[in-house]
């Protein structure tokens, strides 16, 4: 049974998995780059076998996101379900979580891409933030 220190450090996680798909979606940059740590690491791997990344480094993962955000048409929301956790220790977690994208633009919404995440975390003082993330697309966005 989880102690309530635990069950708090899994409810700040899946915030911070939260805040982050809003912080881009909104899009609130701030928000976005909060999430990360300033060394933190972000990949993309598409079932086809095409990649980006690593992108490393807060900084420049939230300019890339951001760019890849301008291009994008209609609004985009993404839902980070089925959070699950691997490990959970005092200054470390690993998490892996689905992604569902969708789009809404001319009264319609459709479904962009489903894919999963690997997440691993780090604590700086007392918040969690993305140290290393790896997305794994099921189809291009």
């Amino acid at each position: 049974m989880a102690t309530a220190s635990e069950a708090l450090d899994r409810l700040t996680i899946m915030e911070r998995l939260n805040r982050y798909a809003w912080g881009y979606d909104v899009p609130d940059l701030e928000m976005l780059k909060d999430s990360f740590t300033c060394d933190a690491v972000f990949f993309i791997h598409m079932k086809d076998g095409k990649e980006w990344g690593p992108l490393q480094g807060r900084d420049l993962i939230v300019d890339w996101m951001a760019n890849v955000k301008k291009a994008q048409s209609g609004q985009r929301r993404h839902s980070i379900t089925g959070v699950l956790f691997d490990e959970l220790a005092q200054e470390h977690a690993t998490v892996r979580c689905f992604l569902v994208v969708t789009s809404a633009g001319d009264d319609t919404v459709n479904l962009v891409t489903t894919g999963g995440y690997r997440i691993e975390l780090g604590r700086e003082g007392s918040a969690w933030r993305i140290r290393k993330l790896e997305l794994l697309l099921d189809a291009a966005f």
